[in-house]
């Protein structure tokens, strides 16, 4: 069953008076550029969202939300403003894809500036192209598994791998690129990064689907989408990829039990030194 789906695109205006009031530092004779979209959302985004009961019920709906925008163009603190029509589900649809939305900020005084924006998005129901009735599980439950991808932000390893990958590509030294292209390059990865996190929300939204049953995946995203499911993943965030973290120092930790595990058996050691993470002590501690 196909969808047309379109979401209305946010209008961009640029101010031709003179901005009096400026971030510090700023001038104020630039006028001032409106935050737009950077990568619209497409069709597909919207409707891998649809709401499931809207969905099976083949009801369309509007939604506007207003989202923060910061000065990387990143949105948060979404909240729906209006719903049409409301309780079916069409508002938490909206808000589960902020982490898809890329904006270019907006410029005040030619220094980007936070902002905030109201964003329309149109849900358009399925188009019939047969009569069909009762629900549809196995859409429902696709929907579900991609939403539950989304508020879970498993696109944002997908995005770090792909920059990773990326960065090794660009500065190989089997073959170096010549410099006049390491930017061509650079601009081909930031494009590809929303796409990097699609492919993958996509594969986790099909393995949710397959894995867990309908009850379960409702469950998981009421959950996920909830204040305390965000602050999880914020929390699991911030201890994967901080610099100098916990997650870190237990890596270290691990690999120097190993080594010491390896030591006591083979009695083949590794030489002691900074380079080890502070392994001299693993030898009083191999038996446990």
């Amino acid at each position: 069953m196909s969808f047309l789906i379109a979401a209305l695109a946010l209008a961009a205006a640029t101010a031709a008076s003179v901005d009096t009031d400026c971030p510090a530092g700023g001038d104020p004779s630039i006028p001032k550029v409106r935050a737009d979209w950077k990568t619209p959302l497409s069709p597909d985004d919207i409707m891998w969202a649809y709401p499931p009961q809207a969905a099976a019920k083949r009801q369309g709906g509007r939604v506007v939300i207003q989202c923060t925008v910061d000065t990387q163009g990143k949105a948060s603190e979404c909240f729906v403003i209006s719903e049409t029509p409301p309780g079916m589900g069409f508002g938490e649809a909206a808000v589960s894809l902020r982490p898809l939305m890329e904006f270019k900020p907006e410029i005040r005084c030619g220094q980007p500036t936070p902002t905030t924006v109201s964003i329309p998005i149109t849900f358009s129901p399925p188009r019939e192209e047969k009569a069909v009735s009762g629900p549809m599980p196995a859409l429902t439950d696709q929907l579900l598994g991609r939403r539950l991808a989304l508020a879970m932000r498993i696109g944002d390893d997908a995005e770090t791998e792909m920059m990773a990958y990326g960065g090794s590509l660009l500065y190989r030294t089997d073959k170096p690129i010549p410099a006049e292209q390491r930017r061509a390059v650079y601009d081909m990865l930031q494009e590809a990064r929303p796409k990097a996190r699609q492919i993958m929300v996509e594969a986790a939204g099909r393995a949710l689907a397959r894995e867990m049953s309908s009850a379960d995946l409702e469950a998981a995203v009421g959950f996920y989408e909830g204040p305390v499911g965000q602050s999880l993943i914020r929390a699991r965030a911030t201890f994967r990829y901080q610099n100098g973290n916990e997650a870190q120092a237990a890596g270290v930790a691990i690999r120097n039990l190993l080594d010491t595990q390896f030591c006591v058996i083979t009695g083949i050691c590794k030489d002691d030194g900074p380079a080890h993470g502070g392994g001299n002590d693993g030898g009083s501690h191999g038996g446990n």
